[in-house]
C-alpha cells in the first residue's frame, strides 16, 4: 500500500528482487495509478565501445526499434499505440536504456514489444545504412547547438583519452566505419542477463514485473568483461576553434561518483553556484552585469567519477570579464561562506525540482534505473530528501574546498581563437 509523503507526492512501495537468472527487477508499485512505465536497462553505453568505433551503442539503441522477430519497425510503432503508449530508448555513457509507458491494462501487449526489441532483435542488412544516415543527421544537429556541444567539449577535455570523454553519439569518422557485423558483435558480447536491469513504476506488482523479466534468462550469456578503471582527470585549457562572434564555455572540476555519501552535498553545492535564477552565479553575471544570457551549474555523477561544471556563451569581447566573474564566485563561496537562508534556497531548489518530476510514472521509473545502475540500490523518495536535509553549511564548505581548486580547473572554450588565446590561464581561487 502507498503512504502519504511529506514532499506531498505519494510514495510506493519499491521492492527489488531477481529472476532465476540473476537478473534485479526493481519496481515501484502505485495502485492509484492510471499507468505503467516499464524498462530494460542494458550495462553497455559508449564507455563499453572501442575508441574507433564510437557510436556503436547508440546506433545499435536505433537499429533495435528497426524490426525483431515478430514485428516490423511500423508494427511495433502500431502496438504500442493501439495500447495507448510510447515506445523509446536512449544511450548513456555508461548504459542503454529501452523504455515504454502505457496504459496499465495493456501492460501484457507492450511488455511484449518491450521484450522482443531486447531480446531478439533483427539487425537486418536492409535498414544498416538507412539507420546510418539518421545518426549522421543527429550528430549534426549537436554540432548545430552550441550549447549542448560545449558540454561534450568539457568532458573531452576533462577526461580526454579516456572512453568518458567520447561522446554517445560518436563522430561522422566513427559512426562511418562502424559496420552491420560490428553491431552484432556488440549485441552479443553485450545483451545478456547478466547486464540487464528491468525497472517499472506505476499500477503493477512485483511480481508481474518479476514473471516478464524472467523471460530474458533464456538470453545467451556471455562472460564478464574487464574490469573498467576510472577516468583520470586533468587540469587543461583548451580551444576547441569556431567561426562567429560567440564563445561558448565550460569550467569546471572533477566531482564525487554516484557511490560517495558527499553526492548530495555536491548537488547543493552547484545550486548555490548557479541553479535558478537566484543562483550566485546568475544574480552577478547576468544580472548584475549583463555579460551573458544563460549560466548555469550541473552536478554530474557516474559509477566511479563526476563534474561540477558551469557552462555560458557570451560574446568574444567579454570572455575575459566572464570567466574572471566566475572564478571570483568559485573563490567566494570558499573564503566568505554561504549567505543567510541560501543553503535552505538551494535544498527547497533541489526538492521541488525532484518532486514535481516524480509527478510523471516515467521519471519516476528514471529516478529508479539511474540509482541501481550507478549503485547497486535504490532509497525511497523521503530517505533521500532527509539525506538532503541533513547538510550542514560547513559540510558544503568542505566540498568546496576539496572540488574547487585551481590545480584541478578544466576550462574547454568554443569559439575564435584569436579572441581565447587572450583570456588567462592562470586564474587566482
Amino acid at each position: 500500500m502507498g503512504r502519504c509523503s511529506t514532499t506531498g507526492v505519494s510514495d510506493g512501495e519499491i521492492s527489488v528482487s531477481r529472476t532465476d537468472g540473476g537478473i534485479p527487477v526493481v519496481v515501484e508499485t502505485i495502485p492509484s495509478a492510471g499507468s505503467v512505465a516499464l524498462s530494460v536497462y542494458v550495462r553497455a553505453g559508449s564507455r563499453n565501445e572501442p575508441r574507433d568505433r564510437a557510436g556503436m551503442a547508440h546506433l545499435l539503441e536505433h537499429m533495435v526499434f528497426r524490426g525483431t522477430r515478430s514485428f516490423d519497425s511500423r508494427q511495433i510503432s502500431e502496438r504500442i499505440e493501439n495500447a495507448g503508449g510510447e515506445l523509446n530508448g536512449f544511450t548513456g555513457k555508461e548504459f542503454t536504456c529501452y523504455h515504454t509507458s502505457i496504459l496499465s491494462e495493456t501492460f501484457d501487449t507492450a511488455s511484449k514489444v518491450l521484450a522482443e526489441l531486447v531480446s531478439c532483435p533483427a539487425l537486418a542488412e536492409k535498414s544498416f545504412e538507412l539507420e546510418r544516415r539518421i545518426v549522421t543527421q543527429e550528430v549534426s544537429m549537436l554540432l548545430d547547438e552550441p550549447d549542448s556541444y560545449i558540454q561534450y567539449l568539457f568532458t573531452k577535455a576533462l577526461w580526454d583519452g579516456h572512453p568518458m570523454s567520447v561522446p554517445e553519439t560518436g563522430d561522422f569518422e566513427t559512426i562511418g566505419s562502424i559496420s552491420l557485423q560490428d553491431l552484432r558483435g556488440f549485441y552479443h558480447s553485450n545483451y545478456s542477463p547478466r547486464n540487464l536491469i528491468v525497472v517499472a513504476s506505476g499500477n503493477v506488482g512485483q511480481e508481474k514485473v518479476r514473471d516478464w523479466a524472467s523471460g530474458f534468462d533464456d538470453m545467451p550469456t556471455v562472460p564478464k568483461g574487464p574490469d573498467q578503471q576510472p577516468p583520470s582527470p586533468r587540469a587543461d585549457f583548451r580551444v576547441f576553434h569556431r567561426e562567429g562572434d560567440q564563445a561558448y564555455v565550460g569550467m569546471g572540476f572533477p566531482g564525487v561518483p554516484a557511490t560517495d555519501p558527499s553526492r548530495q552535498t555536491q548537488r547543493i553545492l552547484a545550486a548555490l553556484l548557479g541553479a535558478g535564477m537566484s543562483s550566485r552565479l546568475f544574480q552577478r553575471v547576468r544580472e548584475e552585469s549583463g555579460l551573458v544570457y544563460s549560466i548555469f551549474t550541473t552536478s554530474m555523477h557516474y559509477t566511479d567519477c563526476g563534474t561540477m561544471s558551469t557552462f555560458f556563451s557570451c560574446s568574444t569581447s567579454n570572455l575575459q570579464r566572464v570567466v574572471d566573474a566566475v572564478a571570483r564566485e568559485f573563490s567566494r563561496i570558499k573564503v566568505d561562506g554561504l549567505e543567510p537562508g541560501e543553503l535552505d534556497r538551494s535544498k527547497k531548489l533541489i526538492k521541488g525540482a525532484t518532486v514535481r518530476r516524480l509527478e510523471s510514472m516515467e521519471n519516476r521509473m528514471f529516478r529508479l534505473g539511474e540509482a541501481y545502475s550507478k549503485t547497486g540500490t535504490v532509497k525511497p523518495m523521503e530517505e533521500m530528501f532527509k539525506e538532503m536535509e541533513s547538510v550542514t553549511e560547513d559540510e558544503v564548505m568542505a566540498i568546496a574546498e576539496k572540488i574547487m581548486r585551481p590545480e584541478t580547473l578544466c576550462v574547454a572554450m568554443h569559439g575564435p581563437g584569436s579572441a581565447l588565446v587572450r583570456v588567462s590561464q592562470e586564474l587566482d581561487f
